[in-house]
C-alpha cells in the first residue's frame, strides 16, 4: 500500500488527444509531447497509452536524448524527437537509434554528417528557427551558411523547420505571434528556394493547435493540452470566440495520499514549522506522508487544502519536506489510512492543477512537472 500515488487515466488521454486531433487536417500528424516525464504523468505511462492509437499519434516529443533512447528501448517505432539540446557526446546515440534531433548549432551538422557515414545511415535532422522566443533556434541572417553546411552534407535529411511561440498563451491579443507566424514562413520560404522539399514543419503547441489552423504546418505538437489543461485561461477564453470548434479537455492526473497520523491538540497551539500557526479551539489534525520533496510546493503552507471525504481540510502550518499537516475538525469519520486527494475530485468538491497553480503564484504546467518521479503511476481506465 502506497503513502502517495498518482494515477493516470486511460480514458482521459484518450479523449483529449483524439478531441486535439479531430480540430487537424487528416494530412497533419499529431505529435504527442511527453517531455518532462510526460509534464509529471509518466513517460513510459502516458506513452504505452498513446502507442494503442497509432491513428491518433504519429509522432513523440522528448526534451532529453536519454529519454528518446528509453522510448526506442520501449520498442517505440514512430518519430522521436529530442527537442532540447543534444551536445556531440550524444550523437552516436541518436544516429544508431534514429532519433531526431532538433539542431540549433551550425557547429553540430558536420558532426552528425560524419557519423552518419561512420555508421552508413540517412540521418533527419529539424532545424529550429528564432522567431521572437530568444531562446534555442538559429538567425534568420544565418540561413546561408546553414545551406552551405547542409549542402556539403550527403547522409543528412533536412525534413523540415521548427520555431516556438512566445506569446500566444498569456494574451488574446495575438498580434505578436502572427509576427513570428511570417517569419517562420519567411525561414520556409528561403531554405525551399535553396532547394530543400522541407515535408515535416511544426511550430504549434497546444495553444496554437486549438487557436490557429493555420499554424498547423505538416505536424502540431501537443503537449499540456493532451493532459487535459488549458496552456492558459487566455487560451481558454480566445477558445471559446469559435463557436465552430469543440472541445473538452480532461485532467488526466489524479494524486492521491493517506492519513498518516491523527491527533487532538488545544487552543493555543502551534502547528509546524516556525510556529506559523496557531489554533484557536481544539483541533483535530491530520498529518499526511506527502511534502515538497514530492512536488507539494512548500508555497501552499498555511494557503491550501486537500479534500477528505469529499470535505476541504485545510493547511495548517508550512509544508514540510516530507510531510503536512491539516484541519479535520470538521469532517467526521477520519481515520488513520484513509485516503486524501490533493489533485483530483472527492464527492463534489475538485482540487486541479491551476488551483494549486493559483496558490503559487505559477502555472499548471509547472505543478504536474515537480509532481516527484519517484512516485509510483497507475494507469485506471
Amino acid at each position: 500500500m502506497d503513502n502517495t500515488w498518482v494515477e493516470i487515466s486511460e480514458s482521459a488521454l484518450l479523449h483529449n488527444l483524439r478531441g486535439i486531433k479531430s480540430l487537424l487536417s487528416p494530412a497533419t500528424e499529431l505529435m504527442f509531447v511527453v517531455k518532462a516525464n510526460g509534464y509529471g504523468h509518466g513517460l513510459r505511462e502516458t506513452a504505452s497509452i498513446a502507442e494503442k492509437y497509432p491513428d491518433i499519434v504519429h509522432d513523440y516529443g522528448v526534451h532529453l536524448p536519454e529519454d528518446g533512447l528509453f522510448l526506442r528501448n520501449s520498442g517505440i517505432h514512430k518519430n522521436i524527437y529530442i527537442l532540447g539540446y543534444a551536445n556531440a557526446t550524444h550523437i552516436p546515440l541518436l544516429v544508431e537509434n534514429d532519433l531526431i534531433p532538433v539542431i540549433t548549432n551550425l557547429e553540430l551538422i558536420p558532426l552528425f554528417e560524419k557519423e552518419a557515414r561512420r555508421q552508413k545511415k540517412k540521418v533527419k535532422i529539424t532545424l529550429k528557427c528564432e522567431t521572437g522566443t530568444n531562446r534555442q533556434g538559429i538567425l534568420f541572417d544565418d540561413i546561408p551558411r546553414y545551406i552551405q553546411s547542409l549542402s556539403n552534407c550527403a547522409s543528412l535529411e533536412l525534413e523540415g523547420l521548427s520555431t516556438h511561440f512566445a506569446n500566444i498563451e498569456d494574451t488574446i491579443d495575438h498580434s505578436y505571434a502572427e509576427r513570428q507566424l511570417m517569419l517562420f514562413q519567411k525561414f520556409i520560404a528561403a531554405f525551399k528556394k535553396a532547394g530543400f522539399p522541407l515535408p515535416k514543419n511544426h511550430m504549434a503547441c497546444s495553444a496554437a493547435t486549438l487557436l490557429f489552423p493555420e499554424t498547423h504546418f505538416e505536424m502540431v505538437r501537443a503537449g499540456i493540452s493532451s493532459y487535459g489543461y488549458w496552456s492558459s485561461k487566455e487560451t481558454s477564453l480566445s477558445f471559446s470566440g469559435h463557436p465552430e470548434k469543440t472541445l473538452t479537455l480532461r485532467p488526466v492526473l489524479t494524486w492521491k495520499t493517506r492519513i498518516g497520523q491523527i491527533k487532538e491538540v488545544p487552543p493555543d497551539s502551534y502547528i509546524g514549522y516556525g510556529c506559523t500557526f496557531k489554533t484557536e479551539y481544539p483541533t483535530r489534525l491530520a498529518i499526511l506522508p506527502v511534502g515538497y520533496f514530492d512536488g507539494y510546493d512548500r508555497g501552499i503552507s498555511n494557503t491550501g487544502y486537500v479534500l477528505i471525504h469529499g470535505k476541504r481540510a485545510p493547511l495548517r502550518g508550512r509544508v514540510c519536506m516530507n510531510m503536512i499537516i491539516v484541519d479535520i475538525t470538521h469532517i467526521p469519520g477520519c481515520s488513520l489510512n484513509d485516503e486524501v486527494m490533493l489533485i483530483g475530485r472527492s464527492g463534489n468538491e475538485s482540487i486541479s492543477a491551476d488551483t494549486l497553480a493559483s496558490w503559487t503564484g505559477t502555472i499548471n504546467y509547472e505543478i504536474l512537472c515537480r509532481i516527484n518521479p519517484g512516485i509510483p503511476r497507475y494507469m485506471i481506465s
